[in-house]
């Protein structure tokens, strides 16, 4: 992160820290640890580019990948402070499940997945696997009514398989619905 010498400073409007991996004050690039601003009370080190209640993290070892840095990368999700069961592109599928299955959450992204002959199947998201911040499950139900669904296969986080399936018996029983849940870990 670069904020430059004069003239600008970082918001941390929130009672939190924010990690980043470098800080540059212009081209003076600032040591690990925490900044924060002049009126924050907290431990860290104050510095005028810096305003608000957070601080700002700074360590050589990076952040670990998630949904938000997914989010919040412009060559990727670019859907920064959305949160992950919001739907930025309306299409009824949640920013996590877009993140989850490698969609891209700023256009349309129908049909989640893919139904031939018998089989309904689901394909992962690299980003999702790589982190294995997810975990994906495909559940059935007779009735679509709350609490009548069932799970059929578990995709665990960080298992290397680049899709999820599960075949429906046909006629039985005469209705059989099929969705994917996927969670946040």
């Amino acid at each position: 992160m670069t904020i430059a010498s004069t003239g600008a400073t970082l918001e941390l409007d929130f009672a939190d820290t924010d990690t980043v991996s470098k800080l540059f004050i212009g081209a003076t690039q600032m040591a690990d640890g925490v900044y924060k601003s002049s009126t924050n009370l907290g431990a860290g080190t104050a510095i005028a580019q810096i305003t608000g209640a957070g601080t700002l993290t700074v360590s050589a070892v990076a952040a670990p990948s998630n949904y938000a840095s997914w989010a919040n990368d412009p060559a990727k999700g670019n859907i920064p402070g959305e949160p992950a069961m919001g739907d930025f592109d309306h299409d009824g599928l949640t920013n996590l499940t877009e993140y989850a299955l490698g969609k891209n959450p700023r256009t349309s992204s129908q049909p989640a997945g893919v139904l031939s002959g018998n089989v309904i199947t689901f394909t992962q998201g690299a980003d999702a696997i790589a982190n294995g911040d997810v975990s994906w499950v495909i559940e059935t139900s007779t009735t679509l009514t709350a609490g009548s669904w069932t799970p059929q296969v578990t995709q665990p986080a960080k298992d290397p398989t680049a899709t999820i399936s599960y075949t429906l018996t046909p006629s039985s029983p005469a209705a059989n619905f099929a969705r994917l849940k996927v969670t946040q870990n």
